[in-house]
């Protein structure tokens, strides 16, 4: 199977971020789920609404991989999360002739 690169954003709810940064206990539910994702990237940002969030960019080896990663977003950090596939600059060369086609059939 191949890999897919897929970016996993994710929002932690006020409430619950609060309370993990009172308990001491965000550091290593964050440190855990970057250890167990491996990710290529990780990102900390605050988002549009103004929640502490972040991304992740990892790559999926089988369709499952997909769940084992938001539940432990959901159960960890009580996570609203979002995910889409990656591509990078090389991946989308690649789709030259596919385009090419598709645009040939439906343009």
């Amino acid at each position: 199977m191949a890999i897919m690169r897929t970016n996993i954003t994710y929002s932690i709810p006020t409430d619950v971020g609060n309370e993990l940064v009172k308990t001491g206990k965000i550091e290593g539910v964050l440190k855990g789920i970057i250890e167990d994702f491996q990710p290529e990237a990780t990102y900390f940002y605050i988002d549009d609404a103004g929640r502490r969030a972040g991304a992740f960019v990892v790559d999926l080896s089988e369709p499952m991989d997909l769940p084992r990663h938001v539940e432990a977003l959901f159960f960890g950090l009580s996570a609203v999360v979002s995910t889409r596939p990656a591509f990078a600059l090389e991946d989308m060369a690649s789709l030259g002739p596919t385009v090419g086609l598709i645009a040939e059939k439906y343009g």
